[in-house]
């Protein structure tokens, strides 16, 4: 729903989704996986960005990032990272969104063309930008590591 741009609909699921994933995990033990989590906040994220609430944007994609930290799972902490750099795109900030984009494929290791977002993304980022700028930029990101990555997404979560 949230591809084919039905807003509202895909709201009310996401938003069902993420309670019963949420409650499962935090109340049983936690034996809905951390990346399933992650990839319903970052789609949420993503949700808010499209409606323009760059707020719940960030709670989102925070909260998504936070998830998939915790699952230790490198594609899909990149696959967060790539709406995390699309909210950067969306606050105005293109060069940070080159860069995160980068961290997201340093960290998961390659590109991940089966994140559906991805190419829109970074046409949208490059759009914005320079090919060098872009270049840089992203070369930059991608030596983003575990240890690094919070000082390059504080500077989008926090905005």
């Amino acid at each position: 729903a949230r591809l084919r741009g039905d807003h509202e609909a895909a709201a009310r699921l996401l938003t069902t989704a993420s309670e019963l994933a949420r409650s499962i995990y935090r109340a049983r033990n936690q034996t809905v996986a951390p990346q399933f989590c992650a990839m319903i906040e970052g789609s949420r994220g993503y949700l808010a960005a499209a409606t323009g609430d760059l707020k719940e944007a960030a709670a989102r994609h925070g909260e998504a990032l936070d998830l998939a930290i915790e699952s230790n799972d490198a594609p899909v902490l990149g696959l967060v990272l790539v709406g995390v750099a699309e909210l950067a795109l969306r606050q105005g900030e293109p060069l940070l969104a080159a860069e995160t984009l980068g961290a997201s494929e340093g960290i998961h290791g390659m590109r991940d063309l089966s994140v559906l977002d991805l190419a829109r993304v970074e046409a949208d980022i490059r759009a914005a930008l320079s090919e060098d700028a872009f270049a840089e930029a992203y070369a930059k990101g991608r030596t983003t590591t575990l240890d690094t990555l919070r000082v390059l997404t504080d500077k989008v979560l926090s905005a």
